[in-house]
C-alpha cells in the first residue's frame, strides 16, 4: 500500500501547491520540492500538511490541511487521520484510493 503522506506530497506538487509542514504544532517550513517536503514530514511523528496554492487571488488563499501520524509498529507505518472537508481533500482521497 502506498504511503498516504508521500502520495499527498507528490499529488500536491503536481497540482502546483506548495507544501507547508507543521510538526507537533510547530511550523517547519513551506516546500516546493518533493524531496524537501518528504524530509520535513518524516522528521517528526505527528503533524499536519497544508496544501497552499502557489497562485491565488490576492488575500484569498484556501488551505487544505491533512493531519498525519507515523506509527512505526503498524502497517502501513503512517496514517492520515483527519483532513479539511473540501473538494481538494475529497479529490486527493479519491485519487489515493485508486492507487493504493
Amino acid at each position: 500500500m502506498k504511503k498516504a503522506h508521500l502520495h499527498l506530497i507528490k499529488w500536491g506538487i503536481a497540482r502546483d501547491y506548495a507544501i507547508a509542514v507543521y510538526i507537533e504544532g510547530e511550523y517547519e517550513g513551506i516546500y516546493k520540492t518533493y524531496k524537501k517536503a518528504k524530509e520535513a514530514v518524516e522528521a517528526g511523528e505527528i503533524g499536519y500538511i497544508d496544501l497552499v496554492p502557489r497562485k491565488s487571488v490576492q488575500g484569498d488563499i484556501e488551505y487544505t490541511s491533512f493531519a498525519y501520524v507515523h506509527e512505526y509498529d503498524q502497517e502501513p507505518d503512517e496514517i492520515i487521520y483527519d483532513m479539511t472537508d473540501n473538494e481538494i481533500a475529497r479529490q486527493w482521497l479519491k485519487d489515493y484510493e485508486k492507487e493504493a
